[in-house]
């Protein structure tokens, strides 16, 4: 239905043969300790994520320069910030939170990588413009520049890690192509949303719209159908198939709109806002459809256990002994000690309901606190790897939390049973699983709050990890 630009684009066939040229060949054999030796997986994972962030600073800094859902695009803006410059320090100098233990050595890497530094540099003051309210548009059109050459620098770096840091031993070549495939439809996501919102405000032409609205539907069908040429077979079991049906379907409720823009029709405001919704919809599909092909792979259950166990040991452990959380969990006990349990039922129901509506004033009391401000930016700070945290109390009611769980009282699940309830103190990790609160496939891992100074047990805290993030 559309040409693709020759220069940014080529033909899909070669895109889609070069993608299978240049997988990273995986098994499930590898050893937890092993996985962790140069987190080798974060790595490929996190610096794809560079190319992505870029065109989500762009259309978020496009629409608040337009005026178009400032706040949404203001926060965006600020998450992704927060994001990109977490991944190039983890890459450079590690981040056990990230899944990268030791600092990078590889001269060639380093080198790829501070390219994409020295365009975030020029991108990071424009970013503070936008974020102050100040130089809209000439910050816009800043970001607009360096975000291209961040793109594309972005994916050589992530090239060259992916080159060095495969492991022939630890995934399916035929699993792999279609995970990166739906690795990059991520970024196709993205950059439809940028430019749209450029053709808006008259800062681009079509071309680049033509390209990847294209590319994302041809790679979408192939991931649908299977592609034998290039190495794609059909999806591996229904759950896969599903998900990729649902996309399909976000992807038709869209397209329409999105050819038009691309054939010169004019793009209202609330069309920008529209197509930048639908893009988050059908990257949040795509990010669920990598883990669905990783978890088809047989042994990856026992491999992400391995390496959560040994985050909550190294990394996690040193979150749960914050004095201003301890403090917070120990005043809830305070508060809460003559609740009974028809009470601690009520503020479920309560919690419930303001959850599932339009808030009220236990959410707002909750999320306001301290704690949970400070919980957030910690959450954000890890890039992805960590979705949600929440503490509970002595009867397992919330104390803090970083985003609105679906409920209030944990009271009567793993989490606080087998690391409080029992009195154990011992870490419990889930299985892998679609959370509705999170929007994506996470494992909990669970852990004792304990006060700092007798090591009593006062209550239990669950990070939500992005599995992903892991593989």
């Amino acid at each position: 239905m559309f040409g693709f630009s020759k220069l940014t684009f080529g033909r899909t066939r070669q895109i889609l043969a070069a993608a299978a040229l240049s997988i990273t060949v995986f098994s499930p054999a590898i050893a937890p300790a092993q996985a962790l030796d140069d987190g080798s997986k974060a790595r490929v994972n996190l610096s794809s994520k560079l190319a992505m962030l870029s065109k989500t600073i762009s259309s978020a800094a496009c629409r608040m320069s337009s005026g178009i859902g400032t706040d949404e695009a203001r926060l965006q803006l600020r998450d992704a910030r927060i994001e990109v410059q977490t991944i190039l320090d983890g890459l450079e100098f590690g981040n056990r939170a990230l899944g990268i233990p030791t600092p990078e050595k590889r001269s060639r890497t380093l080198r790829a990588l501070r390219v994409v530094a020295d365009d975030w540099q020029r991108m990071d003051g424009a970013i503070d413009g936008m974020l102050a309210g100040s130089g809209l548009e000439d910050n816009a059109a800043r970001i607009y520049t360096v975000s291209n050459a961040m793109f594309d620098n972005s994916e050589i770096l992530a090239s060259e890690i992916q080159a060095y840091y495969s492991n022939p031993n630890e995934l399916l070549f035929v699993d792999a192509i279609a995970i990166q495939m739906a690795g990059r439809q991520r970024t196709l996501n993205q950059l439809i949303a940028a430019e749209s919102c450029k053709i808006h405000t008259g800062a681009t032409d079509p071309e680049a719209l033509v390209g990847a609205i294209g590319l994302f539907e041809k790679t979408l069908v192939a991931l649908r159908d299977g592609l034998p040429a290039v190495g794609v077979r059909k999806p591996p079991n229904d759950q896969v198939l599903t998900k990729i049906e649902k996309a399909w379907t976000d992807w038709q409720d869209e397209k329409a709109s999105l050819v038009g823009f691309a054939q010169g029709n004019t793009i209202e405001a609330a069309a920008v806002s529209r197509v930048a919704e639908t893009s988050e919809l059908l990257r949040k599909d795509m990010d669920d459809l990598v883990i669905l092909y990783i978890l088809s792979t047989p042994g990856r259950d026992g491999a992400i256990r391995g390496l959560l166990t040994e985050m909550a040991g190294t990394e996690l452990i040193t979150w749960v002994q914050d004095p201003a959380l301890v403090e917070a969990v120990k005043a809830q006990n305070a508060a809460h000690a003559n609740l009974g349990q028809d009470e601690v039922d009520a503020l479920d129901v309560q919690w419930r309901a303001e959850a599932g509506g339009d808030g009220g004033p236990l959410v707002a009391d909750l999320m306001s606190r301290a704690v949970s401000l400070t919980l957030r930016d910690k959450q954000v700070a890890t890039a992805g790897f960590i979705n949600e945290i929440f503490v509970m109390d002595n009867l397992g009611l919330n104390v803090a939390q970083s985003a609105v769980t679906s409920d209030y009282w944990q009271g009567d699940e793993a989490k606080w049973q087998e690391t409080f309830g029992n009195g154990s103190g011992a870490v419990h990790i889930s299985d892998v699983e679609f959370d509705d609160s999170t929007g994506v496939f996470q494992s909990q891992v669970s852990l004792p709050v304990k006060d700092l100074e007798t090591g009593d047990l006062i209550g239990a805290i669950t990070f939500g990890v992005n599995v992903q993030s892991l593989l």
